[in-house]
Formats: C-alpha cells, sequence, structure tokens
C-alpha cells in the first residue's frame, strides 16, 4: 500500500521549494539576458572590438591573458595579432598553439588590476583557445549570481516577497546586462561588490570569525580586479568599530580579521608595472586634468606624463633635501620596514610627490576640487543614458563617445538615472533604523571616495575641444548596490500608494453615504 503525503505536508514542500525554483528561474533569465549581446555578435559575425566602451584595454587585458594561458612571462608579443587580425577581423575563436608572436618591446600598464588577466587566461587554458564567447558566457553566469546576493542580503531583513523582487530588479538591471559582456574588470565588480556586501552583513550579524575572513579575502580579490575600490576597506573597518562600540576589544579583533584576510588574498594578485604608469601616484597627477585652472602646469592627458612629472617633482624635493618631502619618506620607510640602502619604488615616490606639492603646498584648492567632484560623482554618473547614447550613436562604429553631452537622446535618457538615483535614496531613508542595513553603504561610499581621490573626471579638454570621453564604468561598484536599496523603497512606495487609494476611497464612500 503507497502512503500518499497528506495536504499539509505538500503545501509544507511547496512552500519550501517554490522560492528556490523561483530564482533558479530568475538566474536562468538573467543569463539569458546577458547573453543577448554574445549571441548578437557571434550570430552575425559582428566585431567585438566595435561593440564596447574599452576596446584598448580589453585588447591588452586578453594578449597578457595568452601569456598567464601559455605560462610565459607577461609582455605584449601577442598584442598586435589579437587587436589587428583576431578582434577587428570578426573572429571569435582561435586555439592557444595557433596565436603567432609578434614581438613588441613597449612599456604596458596593467590598469584594471592583474585578478583579470589571470582569471581570464585560467579560461583561455581551460578552453585551449581564445574563445571571446565562452569568456563572456562564464562572465553572464558570474554576473547572474547577483540575483542570489541580493536575495541573500535582502532574507536578512526583510520578507521573502521584498527579497525575491530586489533578485527580479537585479537580473533585468540594465547597468549589470550592459557591462557583463565586455572584456573588462568591471564584468566582475558587481558580484564582488554584493558578495562582499552579503559576507559582512554576515559576519556583522553572526560575529563569526569566519564570515569576516570570507569578506575581507574577497574584498583582496576584488581589489586585484580593480585596485581603485579600495576605499571600501577603510569605510568598513570604521563602521566595525562603530557597531561594535559598546565592545571595542571584539570590534578591532573583527577589523583585523577582515584588514588582514583582505591584504593577504590582495598580495598574489599584484604585479609590477613595467612602465610604472599604474601607480597610485600616476592616477593622482592624471585626475587633475579636469581642472587645469586650479592646478596651473599641472595637465595631463594620460599616465605617462603624469608618472614622469611624479618622478622628476620627487627627484627635485630630494635634491633640495625639502623638509616636508623627507619626513614623508621616513616616516614610509619605517612603517613598511623598509631597510638601509633600500629604495622607495618610483610610484610610491610619486605619490609623495604629489602629496607634497598638491595637498600640502595647496591645500584649499585640493579641498575645493574633492568637494567638486564628491557632489558631481554622487549620483554614480549618468549609467542608462551613457550606453544608450553609446548604442544609438556608436553602433558599428567603434568611436569614442565624443559629444555625448550635446546628445538629445543622452539628455533625455539620463533622466532614468536621477529617477532611479532618487528611489535609491528613498531606499536608504526607509532602512536607515537598520544599523546592520547601513552596513552595505559601506560599498557606496568607498567606492565614491575612492573616486573622489583617484578618479579621472568625464572628459578631458585641449585647447577647450573635447578630447577624452572617460564612462562611468568606473563606478559601477557603486550602482551595483542599487537593486538592494530599490527593492524595499518600491515596496514602501507601493505600501503608501495602497494606503492612500484605500483612504480616498475610505472618504469617497463616507461622504456618498452621508449625502444618502
Amino acid at each position: 500500500m503507497v502512503d500518499f503525503p497528506s495536504p499539509g505536508h505538500r503545501i509544507s514542500h511547496i512552500r519550501y521549494y517554490f522560492p528556490l525554483a523561483l530564482l533558479i528561474s530568475i538566474c536562468l533569465i538573467a543569463i539569458l539576458l546577458r547573453l543577448l549581446m554574445p549571441f548578437y555578435l557571434k550570430n552575425n559575425g559582428k566585431s567585438y572590438y566595435y561593440h564596447n566602451l574599452g576596446a584598448g584595454p580589453s585588447t591588452l587585458m586578453l594578449s597578457l591573458s595568452v601569456n598567464v594561458a601559455k605560462n610565459e612571462d607577461l609582455n605584449l608579443d601577442y598584442y598586435q595579432y589579437i587587436k589587428k587580425d583576431f578582434i577587428k577581423m570578426n573572429m571569435n575563436r582561435i586555439r592557444l598553439d595557433e596565436i603567432p608572436k609578434q614581438q613588441l618591446d613597449i612599456p604596458y600598464n596593467i590598469s584594471s588590476g592583474y585578478g583579470h588577466i589571470l582569471f581570464t587566461g585560467m579560461l583561455i587554458y581551460l578552453f585551449d583557445a581564445l574563445d571571446i564567447f565562452k569568456i563572456q558566457v562564464v562572465q553572464a553566469i558570474i554576473d547572474a549570481l547577483g540575483c542570489l546576493l541580493v536575495y541573500g542580503i535582502l532574507r536578512n531583513f526583510c520578507k521573502r516577497g521584498i527579497s525575491i523582487s530586489g533578485a527580479i530588479l537585479y537580473a533585468i538591471f540594465p547597468v549589470s546586462i550592459f557591462y557583463s559582456y565586455h572584456l573588462l574588470a568591471e564584468a566582475y565588480v558587481p558580484v564582488f561588490m554584493l558578495g562582499i556586501a552579503f559576507f559582512l552583513v554576515k559576519a556583522l550579524k553572526t560575529k563569526k570569525w569566519y564570515w569576516f575572513v570570507s569578506g575581507g579575502m574577497l574584498m583582496g580579490v576584488s581589489f586585484g580586479f580593480r585596485m581603485d575600490n579600495i576605499g571600501i576597506l577603510p569605510l568598513y573597518i570604521i563602521f566595525i568599530f562603530w557597531y561594535c562600540r559598546k565592545e571595542l576589544r571584539k570590534g578591532f579583533v573583527m577589523a583585523a580579521l577582515l584588514f588582514f584576510s583582505c591584504i593577504l588574498s590582495h598580495y598574489p594578485l599584484t604585479t609590477p608595472n613595467t612602465s610604472g604608469e599604474g601607480s597610485i601616484g600616476a592616477a593622482l597627477y592624471s585626475n587633475m586634468a579636469e581642472y587645469p585652472a586650479n592646478y596651473q602646469g599641472l595637465r595631463f592627458f594620460n599616465s605617462g606624463p603624469a608618472f614622469d612629472h611624479g618622478v622628476e617633482k620627487a627627484a627635485e624635493y630630494q635634491a633640495r633635501n625639502d623638509e616636508a618631502f623627507q619626513s614623508m619618506c621616513h616616516f614610509y620607510e619605517t612603517l613598511f620596514f623598509y631597510g638601509r640602502g633600500m629604495k622607495l619604488p618610483e610610484g610610491t615616490l610619486a605619490t609623495l610627490a604629489y602629496i607634497r606639492e598638491v595637498m600640502i603646498e595647496k591645500p584649499a584648492l585640493f579641498i575645493n576640487r574633492l568637494l567638486s567632484r564628491f557632489i558631481v560623482y554622487l549620483p554614480s554618473h549618468s549609467f542608462i543614458g551613457a550606453f544608450t547614447y553609446f548604442v544609438d550613436n556608436n553602433w558599428n562604429k567603434g568611436a569614442c563617445m565624443l559629444k555625448y553631452r550635446y546628445s538629445n537622446i543622452y539628455q533625455s535618457a539620463r533622466w532614468i538615472d536621477h529617477l532611479l538615483f532618487v528611489f535609491f535614496l528613498y531606499g536608504v531613508w526607509v532602512t536607515r533604523n537598520n544599523s546592520l542595513f547601513m552596513s552595505v553603504l559601506c560599498i557606496y561610499i568607498g567606492v565614491h571616495m575612492s573616486h573622489v581621490v583617484l578618479g579621472n573626471g568625464e572628459v578631458f579638454y585641449h585647447m577647450n575641444e573635447e578630447y577624452a570621453y572617460l564612462d562611468p564604468r568606473y563606478l559601477v561598484g557603486m550602482v551595483a548596490i542599487w537593486p538592494v536599496f530599490l527593492a524595499p523603497a518600491f515596496a514602501a512606495a507601493g505600501e503608501k500608494t495602497n494606503k492612500l487609494i484605500v483612504s480616498k476611497m475610505k472618504k469617497a464612500i463616507w461622504k456618498s453615504e452621508i449625502n444618502v
């Protein structure tokens, strides 16, 4: 005789498995949406080179990734072939042993991070081929995991319905869909940021050491993909001390676990830049190109001249035995245990020269520039406006996004970004009383402050002409967490709207009864 489960037992099974099935369905939809562009490029024989926002960095990354796949020293021997014959000629796949070499002995700069190169190199090795479509499939799957992370974060604070809506929002989020097919570090940044937020929410909630270690390790790996998001580490440490202000000793242990696990996991992903242009000093000097009026003579349009200027300025300060500069050098040497006879790297000297020349010599100008950028970068730029303009104006052209600010479609679409930003702020307001929920904001503020200090502007100018466009992908780490706050914002707005409608209906019924 067969024992059939009782109706109550079946209902409990449905309640348990239905959310799981729904989450899996959401992830599958997210993957399909992220594969639309790769399928379009492959099936129509379109060149990836002309359908992305960073052709130069993508080509450099692929070239160095082939070195990793072949277990060779990093060089640019494959750069010319990948740029001219592979990407531009609409090729999508070539076997690893068939990629020809062409010696190109010039300096290069790993600006996006060695982690991205290493991971892509591992994929090329596993596929035994440079296969752009397969790499994009892997990126789509990884980015779709963000749906689970958003759900996991919200489930700590919200009901299941709101958590599911957050996962759906991430699945259809235009920013994540757009950047997921690009062969850039930004394809992985959203999942990194959401993963860090998830681990550290669990860590602060349970106060278990392994969650702090996991969050710190993921943070260190993420810096290997984009080092310019480093501001989230000090922000989280400050938040931990504030959150554990009544148990400072425990807070110190938690912060130490986060810090050292981050440093240890990041160290294997560091590699020396042969040109030094990828140093923080070069980034600091480069980011003043947007404000040449404030810093006369400091007007750089790429990291090469900026780095050279920093090194020359450091040599000048050393030659005249500048007291402030020498004190900073001695402090750095003591802090990082430099022995006698050990010289500071040129990148470090350029950074210290920037502090001496800009921050110490002209503090008012420096603070003014920080405040200006703080306001401009706060809404995370016009993401939807930017790639809407790209699709409309530059599809199949391969041109840089010049004159975008004069575009009618850009100026129209960017209001969608502003509307989403308003809802994001409303989501922050709705959840403001939950201090643990506010820990997720460390991602937003940390990425924001990192780029206020280190990031370049949107547009450079040369002789009053628009020179180059820098799209908002550098701030994708900020906008990646929007679905976490948009879900409770939409839920709260919907609840208030329903209450308002019900209230007006009751008043209308009451008035009609009085009239009768």
